[in-house]
C-alpha cells in the first residue's frame, strides 16, 4: 500500500539546530549592522526585514528630532537608556554625534565642569524644542532595544538553544 503526504504533513517543518563554532562574531556583526547576523545564519528573510524594521525605526528617530541619552550620575535611569541606545553599534555613535556634536557617553559633572555641562545641555535643548522630540527619542530607544534582542535572537541561534525552522522534504509519491 502506498503512503502519501497530505497538504499538512507536506507543509510542516522540522527542527534542525544550527550552531557555529563561536558566535561572537555573527553576534558582533549583528550589532554593529541591524539584521546582518540573521544574513550570516542564512536566515535572509528575516535578516532583511529586521534590518527594514530597525533602520526604519532609527531613521524616524531622527527625522523626528530623537536626541539619545549620556549617562549622568545625577538621573541613575540615563545608564539603562544609554545601554538601549548604545544596542543600535554604529548608528548610536551617529547619533550621538548629531545630538551632542561629539562622540558622548557621559555626561560632564556639574560639580567639576560646569561650564562644559551647560554647553551641552544648551545644545540638547535646542532639539527639546521640537514638538516631536519626545517620539523620536523614543524611536531611537525602541531601535536599540530592537537590535539587542536581535543580536540575543543570532545567539541562540548559533548555540542551538534554538531550533532553526526549514521545511521538511516531501515524501517522494508512489503509485500502486
Amino acid at each position: 500500500m502506498a503512503t502519501t503526504a497530505t497538504a499538512s504533513e507536506a507543509g510542516r517543518e522540522a527542527d534542525v539546530v544550527v550552531s557555529t563554532r563561536s558566535p561572537w562574531v555573527p553576534c558582533l556583526l549583528a550589532w554593529a549592522i541591524p539584521g546582518a547576523g540573521h544574513l550570516l545564519l542564512r536566515r535572509t528573510t528575516a535578516g532583511l526585514v529586521f534590518m527594514a524594521v530597525v533602520m526604519t525605526t532609527f531613521g524616524f528617530g531622527l527625522a523626528l528630532n530623537g536626541t539619545v541619552y549620556a549617562m549622568d550620575p545625577e538621573q541613575p535611569l540615563s545608564y539603562l537608556s544609554t545601554l538601549a541606545n548604545a544596542g543600535l553599534g554604529p548608528l548610536d555613535a551617529w547619533a550621538r554625534v548629531r545630538t551632542f556634536g561629539d562622540l558622548r557617553y557621559r555626561m560632564p559633572d556639574s560639580r567639576t565642569d560646569r561650564v562644559a555641562r551647560e554647553q551641552i545641555l544648551t545644545r540638547v535643548r535646542q532639539r527639546y524644542g521640537a514638538a516631536t522630540h519626545s517620539y523620536g527619542r523614543t524611536f531611537l530607544l525602541t531601535a536599540g532595544l530592537m537590535n539587542l534582542l536581535l543580536v540575543l535572537d543570532v545567539f541562540d541561534y548559533c548555540i542551538g538553544r534554538k531550533p532553526r525552522r526549514t521545511p521538511q522534504s516531501q515524501p517522494a509519491e508512489s503509485s500502486s
